[in-house]
C-alpha cells in the first residue's frame, strides 16, 4: 500500500485538479437530469476541498495527521509557545517601523527562509515516521 506523504508536487496536483473538473465541474452538466447535476456538483466540490487540502503544506499535514487520527481544534492557543509568538510580535514591529522598500524586502526574505527551515523540518518528521506508520498500518 501506498502512504501519503507530506512532498507534493503543486503543478502535477494543479493539472490533476483542473483534468477533474472537465469532466465534473456543473457547468458541463447544465443540460443533464437533476440526479446528474447534484452528483456533478457534489463531486466537484469534493475536488475542490481536497485540492485546497493538498496545496499548502499546513493545510496537507493537518489532512494526514487526521488520517491517522490525530487532530487538533485550529485556533487554539495551547499549543503555541511564548517564543514564537514573541517572535511574530517582533516581526510585526519591525514591520510597522519599516521606511523603505528594502527594509520591508529585508524582512520577507528572513520570513520566508523561517517558512522553508520550519517546512523542510516538518517534511522530515514525516519521513521518519512512514516507517512507524507503515508497521501500524492495518490496512492490506
Amino acid at each position: 500500500m501506498l502512504f501519503p506523504t507530506l512532498v507534493v508536487n503543486v503543478q502535477e496536483l494543479q493539472k490533476k485538479c483542473r483534468d477533474l473538473q472537465r469532466s465534473l465541474h456543473p457547468d458541463y452538466f447544465s443540460q443533464k437530469p437533476q440526479f446528474e447535476r447534484d452528483i456533478s456538483n457534489q463531486q466537484s466540490s469534493l475536488v475542490n476541498k481536497a485540492y485546497n487540502a493538498f496545496l499548502s503544506p499546513l493545510s496537507r499535514g493537518i489532512y494526514l495527521l487526521g488520517l491517522r487520527g490525530i487532530t487538533f481544534t485550529e485556533g487554539t492557543e495551547g499549543g503555541i509557545d511564548a517564543p514564537f509568538l514573541f517572535e511574530i510580535l517582533e516581526v510585526n514591529e519591525q514591520l510597522n517601523e519599516a521606511t523603505a522598500d528594502t527594509e520591508i524586502e529585508q524582512i520577507s526574505n528572513i520570513v520566508q527562509e523561517k517558512c522553508q527551515m520550519l517546512t523542510k523540518n516538518i517534511k522530515e518528521a514525516f519521513q521518519k515516521a512512514l516507517p512507524q506508520i507503515s508497521k501500524e498500518s492495518v490496512c492490506p
